[in-house]
């Protein structure tokens, strides 16, 4: 249970203040440690919120960059839940992966 109450610890939320819709070389717009859980958000394609308001111009606006310590090459970095589907409103069907998060607490090789 110790070992689950730290990923808890772990979690960092971020709310973008800004898009790009870009590749290429920008500035982190958040530096996390390794074994973190990031929490955050995103735009669809047309640059809308989850209330279908604009925020952005259009042309997939990503979140982040995100500069993760440690990393290397050929590290895993994992994603929950189902990716796409925002424009239908998918993007509001959030719902917590516990299972997968209590998963990786048990298969990780990072202590707290």
């Amino acid at each position: 249970m110790a070992r689950l109450s730290s990923l808890f610890k772990m979690i960092q939320h971020f709310k973008p203040d800004h898009y790009f819709t870009t590749i290429g070389s920008h500035e982190p717009v958040l530096t996390i440690d390794s074994g973190d859980t990031l929490v955050t958000t995103c735009v669809d394609a047309w640059g809308q919120d989850e209330r279908g308001k604009r925020v952005t111009p259009p042309g997939n606006p990503m979140s982040g960059p995100f500069f993760v310590k440690g990393a290397k090459p050929g590290d895993a970095l994992y994603v929950t839940g189902r990716l796409g589907g925002s424009h239908a409103g998918k993007h509001l069907d959030f719902t917590p992966r516990l299972a997968e998060a209590r998963w990786l607490v048990t298969h990780s090789s990072r202590t707290p």
